[in-house]
């Protein structure tokens, strides 16, 4: 059932409080079947995929340019505080960073600083 929903690294438990074999093999295969598919149905499916979290440092005169930088790359922002400078975290794919790097380098004509703060798996559903 779970290739059948095209899913992998899942795990799925059903768990029948009545025993015996009052359903046959055929009866018992149909609801654990039916327990595992109710329980899909309702799961939230997540894509994930390997990221990069990136630390961002600018000046507010080029904030302005990020939004559409990271728009082109399907950057997630996780958070933004503003105080004397704008500092951003973000997670990009893992393949995408450096590539999104140099776009924010070149953008605000090196008046950025940009560093890779760590690996990690993350939900780009």
């Amino acid at each position: 059932m779970l290739r059948k929903e095209e899913l992998c690294d899942v795990a799925c438990v059903v768990t029948r409080y009545f025993g015996g074999i009052m359903l046959g093999a055929g009866g018992l295969v149909r609801a654990y079947t039916r327990g595992a598919k109710d329980a899909v149905n309702v799961a939230q499916i997540r894509v994930m995929a390997m990221a990069a979290r990136v630390g961002i440092e600018v000046d507010y005169s080029l904030y302005g340019r990020l939004p559409q930088i990271f728009s082109e790359f399907d950057t997630r922002i996780e958070s933004e505080d503003f105080a004397d400078m704008v500092r951003l975290t973000v997670f990009v794919r893992e393949e995408l960073a450096e590539k999104l790097i140099e776009k924010l380098v070149d953008s605000c004509n090196g008046k950025i600083s940009v560093i890779i703060q760590q690996k990690t798996w993350y939900d780009f559903a």
